[in-house]
């Protein structure tokens, strides 16, 4: 099999592996198994869902938890834990219907409760000390989430949200077991060193600086994933993951400088792909101190 590099950030790279689970596909039948090893140029600080606060830990937690809905190739949402919803503007609510037969990587029944309780935490924080990290603003707007049946909620605001808000900061909350965080005193403080999620991928072995291992998970709802097992390999210098990629140590490897990418179009044994990728800059300048405080510097700075 032929090494791939690609040209665009990692962190698309793991969303990607994220909506669409890697697969391994026969022109006849769908099989399981292999191994496929990616890079990441430095290590995750924390597994708590809650708490995250760098493209490293979002990468590392992701694999193993999931939102009610996803984001496509194409910017478009699509089902995930919820197989379908219905945007009720009239009534400042949305309900989701939830896919069967859901478990947890633990085993317990997914339901509506988990989407209740995690949506209520998220209210109830915002509302209170505002102690987690990763809580959207649409959460100060929730009255209630309703349980509905068991596979299905109803969500209040307390005004109409648009549509696009719904998909991006309530239908991409990654969704938390209830019968592991519900107990819990603080969940800001939990470190999560045995991670129970509903992903594609059940949480395998951390070694800290090193690398992360996951599991496929076979009990997931959907199809796939279909190799068996996914590995996050910690390489902080790039041309060091280039030869990890050249001699098949990792299967991809992305964001690469340009005199990588010249050496990678030589070799026979890698396939580049280029592709757009959507993301924003921004420069902010510190007010407080010269000369950025000086209004006529920041517009020459600004305008060129």
């Amino acid at each position: 099999m032929k090494s791939r590099i690609t040209v665009f950030a990692s962190v698309f790279l793991f969303a990607m592996l994220v909506v669409q689970p890697v697969s391994v596909v026969t022109a006849q039948e769908k099989t399981v198994g292999g191994v496929i090893a990616t890079r990441m140029p430095a290590d995750a600080t924390t597994l708590n869902p809650l708490q995250w606060g760098s493209v490293y830990d979002l990468e590392a937690v992701s694999y193993m938890y999931e939102s009610l809905i996803g984001i496509g190739i194409n910017n478009e949402p699509v089902p995930l834990m919820a197989e379908s919803w219905v945007y009720l503007p009239e009534e400042n609510a949305v309900t989701f219907k939830l896919h069967d037969n859901m478990v947890w990587h633990d085993g317990e029944v997914l339901d509506a409760d988990d989407i209740v309780f995690t949506f209520d935490l998220l209210r109830a924080d915002k509302s209170g000390d505002n102690k987690i990290v990763r809580n959207s603003w649409l959460f100060g707007s929730l009255i209630n989430t309703t349980k509905l049946s068991d596979s299905e909620v109803k969500v209040f605001f307390t005004f109409t949200p648009k549509l696009i808000d719904i998909y991006w900061e309530l239908g991409l909350t990654w969704i938390l077991p209830e019968h592991i965080w519900e107990p819990l005193a603080d969940v800001t403080a939990f470190e999560n060193a045995n991670p129970i999620g509903s992903g594609p991928f059940v949480f395998g072995e951390w070694q800290k600086g090193q690398f992360f291992r996951y599991e496929r998970n076979p009990d997931y709802y959907r199809d796939g994933p279909y190799v068996q097992t996914k590995l996050i390999q910690i390489i902080r210098e790039v041309e060091t993951g280039y030869y990890a990629l050249s001699v098949g140590d990792i299967q991809t490897l992305g964001a690469i400088p340009p005199e990588l990418e010249r050496i990678a179009l030589n070799d026979p044994n890698i396939k580049l792909h280029e592709n757009f990728d959507d993301f924003w800059l921004y420069l902010g300048l510190n007010q407080r101190r010269y000369p950025n405080n000086v209004k006529e510097f920041r517009q020459a700075v600004l305008t060129g």
